[in-house]
C-alpha cells in the first residue's frame, strides 16, 4: 500500500471512529471545498496539512479535521486539569484514545505508563513522593492502596517500598502497572476509605486494616514492627484496639497474642 493511501485511510479511520451525534466537524480539511482521493494523498504526500499551533490544539482533531463543538473543547480541557487521566476516562469524555498518542507527540500530554496519561503542565499540589503511587492507584478500577504503600503513608514501616502495592476485588483481573504488586482480595470494603491529596482522589485500607492484612500476606518480622509502631500514640492518631481486633476476627487474623506481649 502507497504511504499516502495509508494515511487516507487512517484518516477515514479516525474521524469514523471519532463522530459522535454531538459533535460536529468541518468538511474542509484542505483549502478545497471537496477534496478527493488523489488531492488527500498529494496534500499527505507534499505536508499541507497544518499541524495544530501551540495553545490551540483544542481546535484541531490530531492535524486533519478542525472541531467546532465547544463540549469536545471542554471535556479536553476537563482531562487537563487531571492529574492523570487513563484512555477510558478519555473514552468517558467523548475523546478517542487513539489521538491521546499524537497528544504525546506533540508535548500537550505526558504518557506516565501504559495507558497513563496527564498534562505535564498541570501545577500538582501533592507531595513529590506520593505522586506516583496516587498516578497508578486512580488509574486502577476498584484499586486501593494497601500494605507496604500504606504502612509507608501513614509512617507505620521503615521498609523501602520498592514496587506500589494496590489491592483489587478477588474476581476482578489484575491489571499490569509498571513496579505495581497487585493484591487480589476477597475482602476489599473492609477499613475502605476515601484518600485525598492534592489533586489526587483515590481509596486506602485505614491502619487497622493495613496492620491485620500484614500478618496475612508480609512477614511476621514486618508484621510486628507495624504493630509496635501503630500501638504508639500520637498527636494525629491514637490505637484502636477494639477495631483491630474486630477486624482480625473478621479476617480471620489471631493477632491478640502479640497485641498482649507488646502492650
Amino acid at each position: 500500500m502507497q504511504p499516502g493511501i495509508k494515511h487516507v485511510c487512517f484518516l477515514r479511520h479516525s474521524l469514523a471512529r471519532i463522530k459522535r451525534k454531538d459533535t460536529l466537524f468541518h468538511s474542509r480539511i484542505l483549502p478545497c471545498s471537496t477534496p478527493s482521493i488523489a488531492t488527500l494523498i498529494q496534500g499527505f504526500r507534499s505536508a499541507e496539512f497544518p499541524s495544530p499551533p501551540k495553545g490551540t490544539h483544542l481546535n484541531y482533531l490530531g492535524a486533519f479535521g478542525k472541531i467546532t463543538n465547544m463540549k469536545y473543547n471542554l471535556a479536553f480541557q476537563t482531562l487537563l486539569k487531571k492529574p492523570s487521566f487513563t484512555g477510558k476516562d478519555a473514552k468517558q469524555c467523548g475523546i478517542d484514545p487513539h489521538l491521546l498518542p499524537y497528544y504525546v507527540k506533540k508535548g500537550i500530554l505526558e504518557r506516565i505508563a501504559r495507558g497513563i496519561y496527564r498534562n505535564p503542565n498541570v501545577e500538582n499540589s501533592a507531595p513529590f513522593e506520593w505522586q506516583d503511587l496516587l498516578d497508578t492507584a486512580i488509574s486502577i478500577p476498584m484499586g486501593t492502596i494497601c500494605l507496604v504503600s500504606a504502612l509507608n503513608y501513614y509512617g507505620l514501616t521503615q521498609e523501602i517500598q520498592r514496587q506500589f502495592w494496590i489491592a483489587v476485588p478477588h474476581a476482578s483481573k489484575a491489571p499490569k502497572r509498571p513496579k505495581t504488586k497487585i493484591i487480589r482480595m476477597r475482602n476489599t470494603t473492609l477499613g475502605k476509605k476515601p484518600l485525598t491529596v492534592g489533586e489526587y482522589c483515590t481509596f486506602i485500607f485505614d491502619r487497622e486494616r493495613c496492620i491485620v492484612d500484614a500478618f496475612r500476606y508480609l512477614s511476621k518480622e514486618t508484621a510486628l514492627r507495624s504493630l509496635r509502631e501503630y500501638l504508639k500514640p500520637t498527636e494525629q492518631h491514637k490505637p484502636d484496639l477494639s477495631k483491630l481486633a474486630r477486624y482480625a476476627k473478621i479476617l480471620r487474623v489471631d493477632i491478640v497474642p502479640y497485641i498482649e506481649a507488646l502492650t
